[in-house]
């Protein structure tokens, strides 16, 4: 069933920043007394959701070009009776309820209804031991609730038990807001912690922005000092739970990768799901941030895996053993009942594709071949609006498709593709280049005097654009750019190439209208050069250019649209 075809080519792969630990930096750079620059912040439903509560709070935040954020902290943060929202977004909710013990006010925190349907009565509880009020409006232990702060209180009573059982972003809540209490916090857990990596990542963290804190040896008991020196500049890892995504592609592909920004310490458990990947037969090879992966044709059995430690791949883990031959069995599942959605009940959607697969209780088995296929003419996967379910089967619809009629559209129909907005917004576009379904474009800035050189084109609705054409074989991006801006606007018009590389990357899909001459490519995948205007005239020859014209940077946001614009002016 497994080709090897195009496909072969080294792909190079790009993965969002970490959505945990982009929080945890919103977080301590809005308790910080300075502002910081951060870096490949995730650029998600969940980060925007954190970075509109926190400047409801008094926080500047500002972009400072593609995936930088610039944040400004006020002298104290402050509420009045003011309205959270944080969608769907757990580790959001989890630290904003914590983060109220250092708010001056008061505030309501909601979200969708899922979100009210999670858990959070051992924080609760932990905040009220700590002085703080909070009213539960709907029912007790949930969201939505009411949070008001007494922090002299708090500064009276800096201890606390916990528990651990339910999640670990309770404890990493209060973790967080520790230095900015006056006497910091000691915590004490009660029982256990599910999901130790994540607890170990805070502490990382912590410690990388100054703060001083103490562990006991069996990681129950923790203590914060207040007060914390935090780092100017701060780079974000990326995110392991997405980078599963990719590296199960390139093994049920067998197609090698290279993913560019995988990072040298990235501080995440998901990082244990290399492993996994090595049993599968792959080779995995790191240099510095990068790491490639080299698949293995035939599959070796996956074998049993304990998923505690790295919980949000276990579903990308069942992926791949619907591939490999043998059984797995998956333990350590209990966190997943209470995600996004019920995830083991999600993943069942599995025997819709004659999958062998058991579940009893929170254990799973899967039995894996080759066999994996749609049996009917579609079958509907229900993500229940959960991002990591969407990924997973989009991922395990890509080796479904393959070797199939690249002229018939997939028999596998995903429900609420959008979801993946939550933690990889441009998912489906990256899916669609890996499997080389993008058409590789070179566009131009170019600039003279200032003013920068666009056109209207007759095909993609007429829409206003920088100079751009498609890469042909055997030819680089810079030289297309070059080649294509001739062909456009006239053969006298000479440029000068600033730099070697692209500034920048902008992936799309085609109109409904577009004149597509391969049925299979959906869209295309734009780098963006840089260059100055030397001589020549631009021509108009109503083939291919309608018009154009020289513009200011403050003039573009009216030409484009807002899609494009958004992408574009961070490479200007």
């Amino acid at each position: 069933m497994r080709i090897l075809d195009i496909l072969v080519k080294m792909k190079k792969v790009y993965v969002p920043g970490s959505k945990s630990i982009t929080n945890r930096a919103l977080l301590l750079a809005a308790l910080s007394h300075k502002p910081i620059e951060l870096r490949n912040v995730l650029d998600s439903d969940d980060s925007k959701y954190m970075q509109a509560a926190l400047k409801t709070l008094g926080v500047e935040i500002k972009g400072q070009g593609k995936n930088v954020l610039l944040i400004t902290p006020p002298k104290s943060l402050k509420a009045k009776q003011a309205e959270l929202f944080i969608g769907n977004a757990g580790t959001a909710a989890r630290f904003l309820s914590a983060l109220s013990l250092v708010v001056e006010g008061e505030f309501k925190l909601s979200g969708v209804d899922r979100m009210h349907e999670r858990p959070q009565e051992d924080l609760i509880k932990a905040l009220r031991d700590l002085g703080g009020e909070i009213k539960c409006l709907k029912n007790e232990g949930y969201l939505p609730a009411d949070f008001k702060s007494h922090s002299s209180q708090a500064a009276k009573t800096p201890t606390v038990e916990l528990s651990g059982k339910v999640s670990s972003q309770f404890l990493s809540g209060l973790m967080l807001v520790a230095p900015a209490l006056p006497h910091g916090l000691s915590i004490q857990i009660n029982d256990s912690i599910p999901s130790r990596p994540y607890v170990e990542m805070t502490v990382e963290i912590l410690r990388i922005w100054g703060a001083k804190i103490e562990v006991s040896d069996d990681f129950l008991s923790f203590k914060i000092e207040p007060g914390f020196n935090a780092p100017a500049v701060y780079e974000i890892p990326s995110d392991m739970s997405s980078a599963s995504y990719p590296l199960a592609w390139s093994v049920l592909r067998g197609a090698p990768i290279s993913i560019e920004n995988f990072g040298t310490n990235t501080l995440q458990g998901d990082e244990k799901f290399l492993e996994v990947i090595e049993k599968t037969g792959a080779k995995i090879t790191r240099n510095g941030a990068k790491l490639k992966v080299e698949p293995n044709f035939d599959l070796a059995p996956m074998g049993d895996w304990n998923w505690e430690s790295m919980p949000d791949v276990s579903m990308t883990g069942m992926v791949l053993a619907s591939f490999c031959p043998g059984s797995s069995k998956f333990t350590g599942l209990e966190s997943l009942r209470v995600k996004e959605c019920d995830r083991i009940f999600a993943m069942e959607q599995l025997s819709h594709l004659n999958v062998d697969m058991k579940v009893e209780g929170n254990k799973v088995e899967i039995v894996g071949s080759h066999s994996v296929k749609v049996m009917e003419d579609v079958v509907s996967i229900n993500s229940y609006d959960d991002h990591r379910i969407a990924m997973c089967f989009g991922v395990l619809k890509a080796a479904i498709d393959l070797g199939a009629d690249p002229h018939q559209k997939s028999r596998v129909k995903i429900t609420e593709p959008e979801c993946v907005a939550k933690t990889w917004p441009d998912f489906w576009l990256h899916l669609a280049d890996w499997e080389n379904q993008l058409r590789p474009v070179s566009a131009l800035i170019l600039t003279n005097n200032e003013k920068y050189l666009i056109v209207k084109k007759p095909r993609k609705d007429n829409a206003w654009q920088f100079p751009q054409g498609g890469v042909d074989e055997g030819e680089t991006g810079r030289q297309a750019a070059v080649r294509e801006l001739r062909e456009e606007c006239g053969e006298s018009l000479t440029v000068k190439i600033k730099g070697e590389r692209p500034v920048g990357e902008y992936r799309y899909v085609f109109p409904k209208n577009f004149d597509r001459h391969d049925a299979r490519i959906i869209g295309a995948k734009v780098e963006f050069f840089a260059a100055d205007y030397v001589e020549g005239e631009v021509e108009v020859d109503q083939v291919e250019i309608v018009d154009f014209a020289w513009v200011s940077e403050k003039e573009l946001e009216s030409y484009f649209s807002t899609e494009y614009w958004h992408t574009v002016r961070d490479f200007l």
